[in-house]
């Protein structure tokens, strides 16, 4: 087995404001195995927040901001390894 963990880094997205975006909480933590699609952080602007899914399917390795940060398009907001045992009831693996 390769001892090489991949990492993903998921970044921000686009969403096309010209006011900062703020992350204004965490719905993982470190060690979450979490699926494309599951929501992973409420983002938005002042007054307005929006799920943000995740992109890719993994292990939540770090979390690089901090709840009420702002955060622009781009900034990498979290780590997840690829390679780790992703066996969690709530998320089959299906290929």
């Amino acid at each position: 087995m390769d001892s090489e963990q991949a990492v993903k880094t998921i970044v921000a997205p686009d969403w096309s404001t010209s006011e900062p975006m703020i992350l204004f909480a965490w719905l993982v933590e470190v060690g979450d195995v979490v699926a494309v699609g599951d929501r992973v952080a409420e983002i938005g602007i002042q007054g307005v927040s929006r799920d943000f899914e995740c992109p890719a399917r993994g292990v939540v390795k770090q979390r690089l901001v901090t709840a009420g940060s702002s955060i622009s398009a781009g900034d990498v907001l979290l780590s997840l390894s690829l390679n780790e045992d992703l066996h969690d009831s709530s998320h089959p693996m299906s290929d």
